[in-house]
């Protein structure tokens, strides 16, 4: 990526989504076997496995074609196949570029953001490789994300197995009444997206969306709605696409950050309240997830990460 979204000197910027028509997309499948991919993604995978890998799921995407200005960007294939404790992706080649292999072992992941705007989605898992931090993207045809959220809710469980964090067990939980009465849709988007069975939420928090007016007429919004959630897991947000003009959003992206990975939050003054810094150490790589909240919600949020094993580090940035 080459927007604020981008993981660029190891810097995450929230809140920024892009607008993307879907094009032409191939609808992606399940695949029961390596045999049934491409040669070259074949190959690539099979390099890539461990003699004691157990492959447990290969979700396929085909070549795509999204409308980009004046022509049409192709997307190469894609697969991912899940194992044990790690994901492997391999990538066919196109425009040029050779294909390429990333594999992403749960115990070393920054982060995982999934973004849904209709037809469009996009994947996303930051990383560590070699002591550096690194991303792989997968753009896919969300009609078949019941087939991909398997796979990466077991990523997500093999990444808290193998780096359990230090949460106390009689931590108190919030109440589902206070999920309740947030909006609709992030109510249910927190129980159906963020939420594992048996994941306990610690701590919620709720910015709504922000609109500037320009000439009594025109308005822009100048930050989106935003759910920030703390379990025994994970540190996870909603994020809503921030609106163009006074039009409506389509999309949102979820995002799951590991506590492990957490290595503390500090916060800053910004001009719209405050600007929330989580900083994130894996393996020696560091990165930087950042996100702008009004000062009440930032407030609200710094009391429920100290209270909840965060540290006293939240607010040392600013007053």
């Amino acid at each position: 990526m080459s927007d604020s979204r981008q993981l660029r000197t190891s810097t995450y910027r929230g809140s920024t989504l892009r607008r993307t028509n879907p094009g032409h997309m191939g609808r992606p499948r399940l695949v029961r076997d390596l045999a049934e991919l491409s040669a070259d993604l074949a190959g690539a995978a099979q390099a890539a496995l461990m003699p004691a890998d157990e492959v447990r799921r290969i979700f396929y995407v085909p070549p795509q074609e999204f409308p980009s200005s004046a022509k049409y960007r192709h997307g190469p294939e894609h697969a991912l196949i899940f194992t044990a404790g790690r994901a492997i992706h391999v990538q066919g080649a196109a425009a040029g570029q050779p294909g390429q292999t990333r594999v992403i072992p749960a115990a070393a992941m920054h982060y995982l953001q999934v973004e849904q705007n209709l037809l469009y989605g996009r994947l996303e898992i930051g990383y560590a490789a070699d002591g550096q931090a690194r991303q792989m993207v997968l753009e896919f045809n969300t009609v078949a994300w019941d087939m991909l959220q398997p796979g990466l809710a077991g990523l997500l469980l093999e990444a808290n197995r193998a780096c359990p964090p230090s949460v106390a067990a009689d931590a108190p939980e919030i109440a589902m009444y206070l999920v309740e009465r947030l909006p609709l849709k992030y109510a249910n988007g927190l129980k159906i997206y963020i939420l594992a069975p048996g994941e306990r939420l610690l701590g919620l928090a709720f910015q709504p969306a922000i609109w500037m007016r320009r000439l009594l007429i025109f308005r822009r919004q100048v930050i989106p709605a935003i759910v920030l959630a703390l379990t025994d897991r994970h540190v996870s947000l909603i994020e809503e696409q921030r609106a163009l003009g006074g039009s409506r959003s389509y999309g949102w992206s979820f995002t799951f950050i590991p506590r492990h990975a957490v290595t503390g939050m500090r916060s800053a003054p910004a001009p719209l309240g405050r600007l929330i810094s989580i900083g994130l150490l894996v393996e020696g790589a560091t990165a930087t997830y950042e996100l702008e909240i009004t000062t009440e919600v930032a407030t609200t949020w710094e009391a429920q990460w100290r209270a909840h094993g965060g540290g006293p580090d939240a607010d040392e940035t600013g007053a």
